[in-house]
């Protein structure tokens, strides 16, 4: 039952990285939800900010269920320990996808503040 290799304990430590960027990613959308002060009733659509967000936390905890469902499945392989790097992967990616779609939603700039 132990594994001599260490590829196990690795993926775990490598699933609580993923964890630590899943909570600092749900921070930021968090946070990112005040730029919705600087709206005007006409100049953002809430709807899509709030799907973008939904989206993220969603794919978020499915991202990191399937990464230790994964770990779990492959412990006696050697591919263990990409399950949780393609975790950290896709979840960098559908951050940035999210966000991306956020700032749209509320009509930002990808970066900055909203033009005077």
């Amino acid at each position: 039952m132990s594994d001599p290799t260490g590829r196990v304990p690795l993926a775990f430590a490598m699933w609580i990285a993923q964890l630590f960027f899943t909570i600092l990613g749900a921070g930021h959308t968090v946070l990112s939800a005040l730029s919705i002060a600087s709206c005007t009733a006409t100049s953002c659509d809430y709807a899509a900010f709030a799907a973008s967000m939904n989206a993220f936390y969603i794919g978020s905890v499915v991202l990191l269920a399937l990464a230790g469902a994964a770990i779990v499945l492959l412990r006696h392989h050697p591919a263990v320990v990409l399950a949780p790097v393609i975790g950290i992967v896709l979840l960098v990616l559908l951050f940035a996808l999210t966000y991306a779609a956020g700032r749209a939603a509320l009509t930002l700039p990808l970066f900055g503040n909203r033009p005077a």
